[in-house]
């Protein structure tokens, strides 16, 4: 089954494996008696012990403990809640499993459902479209998929009255070519729920609204949805032994007219760029080859500094008028080994996030927020359960773990 996602700002949250770069501000942070979880009657709330529940720095001098005058007051705190759906709807629309989490808006949420039989069972497994209010804690909608069909693609911030697009295939194998032959559906949610299922594929369906245009990665190119003209240019590659492609994929909005679009190459980081809208041009961002942008804040992007051997505790920010690029910050921890991070912005841009996995299974994995303004953060123990998922970007002011199953931890950080 061949699968594949767009996001709202697709792939904003970056895995960054074998990070040894950083300041010694934190050194044992994540064994800090503060930083233990404990768990509470109700065993979704997750708190830090005592009143040191954030632990607040600078990183401008990272040769010395001195911090200001302000850094005994906490930058910001860590609020979370963990949405358990594994029993919502399961009496009803049958029990299964999800295999892919997306949040549409900061309440809907939707997972891509698999109805799977029992062992030794001919039936085969069945996809739903669910749909669940994070805030209510309930099931709103359940659709069901055609028989044989499955998942394909999912493309939220449809635009209009249309909450999402589901792509959906069915391959039949062709013994004459050797290959599958594929058909396409297209499965249109509209906001009260109400749906429609369409024979095959477009451009138009497979877009999403941006600064009041409807656009489309169509593979090398971003392209206006609407007229087909390519807004910003990949390079095709022409033969199996060419490895100059590049893709183009959109990241997130700088403002009411223009985006952030990131350059994909074989075994190469090409950069970013920004396009707009109003002037019709598509500006590659000089120097950015080894940064990876995060989000918007303030008129500057936040992206973080990677490579192929895993280096990623620098944040940099970009300029959105100049494009000039300066060095913003370290990681405020040291990073040893087979440690990693990843990190997200939200929507809002109101805060840097990322989350820390020690190799060591012993220290917990920690959530850390940081001020784009005043470079302060605050950091909290990650459930057990969900050390190992990715954190992704999320609507308004918040990111979120998934377990991609029955839970997904919803993040905020007040700065």
């Amino acid at each position: 089954m061949k699968r594949r996602t767009i996001l709202t700002a697709a792939m904003s949250a970056v895995i960054l494996a074998g990070c040894t770069k950083g300041t010694e501000l934190v050194d044992d942070f994540q064994n800090a008696e503060t930083l233990r979880l404990e768990t509470t009657a109700d065993e979704t709330d997750y708190i830090l012990g005592g009143e040191t529940e954030t632990t607040v720095s600078e990183t401008e001098a990272p040769e010395t403990d001195e911090t200001d005058e302000g850094a005994d007051k906490p930058a910001a705190e860590v609020s979370w809640e963990i949405f358990d759906f594994s029993s919502l709807g399961i009496t009803e629309y049958g029990e299964g499993q999800s295999v892919g989490n997306f949040f549409l808006t900061d309440n809907i949420f939707c997972t891509d459902y698999a109805i799977i039989p029992d062992k030794g069972d001919d039936d085969p497994v069945v996809y739903q479209l669910r749909f669940y209010d994070t805030a209510e804690n309930e099931l709103l909608a359940v659709i069901d998929i055609p028989e044989g069909w499955v998942s394909y693609e999912l493309i939220p911030n449809a635009g209009g009255d249309v909450l999402c697009r589901y792509i959906i295939s069915y391959s039949v194998f062709n013994e004459d070519s050797g290959f599958f032959d594929t058909d396409y559906r297209t499965v249109t949610v509209h906001n009260d729920f109400s749906y429609d299922i369409t024979d095959g594929y477009t451009v138009q369906d497979g877009s999403f609204e941006c600064c009041g245009h409807n656009i489309a990665e169509r593979d090398p190119d971003i392209v206006d949805a609407d007229s087909g003209d390519i807004l910003v240019a990949g390079k095709a590659v022409t033969s199996d032994d060419d490895f100059s492609g590049t893709r183009q994929m959109y990241y997130f909005p700088v403002d009411e007219n223009r985006f952030v679009y990131r350059t994909a190459g074989y075994e190469g980081l090409p950069g970013f760029g920004i396009y707009d809208f109003s002037e019709g041009t598509a500006t590659d961002v000089p120097d950015s080859g080894d940064l990876i942008p995060l989000g918007v804040h303030g008129g500057k992007i936040y992206s973080v500094k990677t490579a192929w051997d895993g280096f990623g505790t620098e944040l940099y920010t970009t300029d959105t008028e100049t494009l000039e690029t300066e060095f913003f910050m370290d990681c405020p921890l040291t990073l040893k080994g087979n440690d990693y991070v990843e990190y997200a912005m939200p929507e809002s841009g109101n805060y840097i996030a990322f989350k820390y996995q020690p190799a060591d299974e012993n220290a917990s994995a920690l959530l850390y927020g940081i001020d784009p303004d005043t470079k302060k953060y605050t950091a909290a123990a990650v459930p057990e359960e969900l050390r190992y998922y990715n954190l992704t970007r999320s609507g308004g002011n918040r990111v979120t773990i998934s377990n991609n199953n029955d839970r997904v931890l919803i993040a905020e950080i007040n700065i």
